[in-house]
């Protein structure tokens, strides 16, 4: 048999540089994000399984698919697998996301058959995290989002944009793992900076701190990042004051 080696521990220092820092210098470029909750808990769980691994565009349609084709999400939870799976092929790996929604909603229609949930936004963050990861085909990513953008919790979901900007920032070693990171950045950052970062470092790992050909020479943090000073972006790096 052979043994899985564990993940290393990541640092317990502080994260440099500061997170203040690359909040304000984001802020600069990007604003402060406006979110609006979805108003329902099962339909930001919805949104989320389909954001998983595919665009937001993709995402985007097919929740409208869904919604379209269904008159409210007791709808969904008592329709065939089959219904479900068409209406959620825009986002692809339609077989999969439709197993789990139908699958949440069975779950939480035991709880409250009328889907509303109410008495989850009273839960307390430690427990209301334990019941979104109870759920099948939850992660801690996906849960830490809903928490976040749907109850208003200040925990910090770290996607793949997010552990990409922080391992270049120099924030984690090239080794860490997303689940070894959201919990280490939710420590390190504090709750009133946590939704503004999610977003933002998000947005500047779409835009500019790609996988591929990142454009280094256009990063507001290209002074402060650990990337850059170790000589792995581009040339004329531009300096920005703090």
């Amino acid at each position: 048999m052979r043994l899985q080696r564990r993940p290393p521990s990541l640092p317990a220092s502080e994260l440099s540089p500061p997170p203040q820092l690359v909040a304000r210098r984001l802020r600069s470029v990007y604003g402060v994000p406006k979110v609006a909750p979805n108003g329902s808990l099962v339909a930001a769980l919805v949104r989320t399984i389909l954001s998983q691994n595919t665009a937001s565009s993709n995402a985007r349609a097919a929740y409208e698919s869904l919604r379209r084709c269904f008159p409210d999400w007791r709808g969904v939870a008592s329709a065939p697998l089959s219904s479900i799976e068409r209406a959620v092929r825009p986002a692809g790996l339609a077989t999969r996301r439709a197993s789990v929604i139908k699958e949440v909603l069975q779950r939480l229609a035991a709880e409250d058959p009328t889907l509303e949930l109410s008495k989850w936004s009273d839960y307390p963050t430690e427990e209301l995290m334990a019941r979104l990861l109870a759920l099948p085909g939850v992660g801690p990513k996906t849960a830490a989002c809903v928490a976040l953008f749907e109850f208003g919790r200040a925990v910090f979901p770290v996607d793949t944009h997010i552990l990409r900007v922080s391992k270049r920032l120099g924030w984690l070693p090239p080794t860490a793992t997303a689940e070894q990171a959201q919990p280490y950045l939710e420590a390190r950052i504090a709750p009133t900076l946590r939704l503004e970062l999610h977003v933002n470092l998000i947005e500047l790992g779409r835009r500019v701190c790609r996988a591929r050909r990142a454009r280094c020479e256009e990063c507001v943090l290209n002074s402060v990042c650990a990337r850059v000073g170790s000589g792995g972006s581009s040339e004329n790096v531009h300096n920005v004051p703090s």
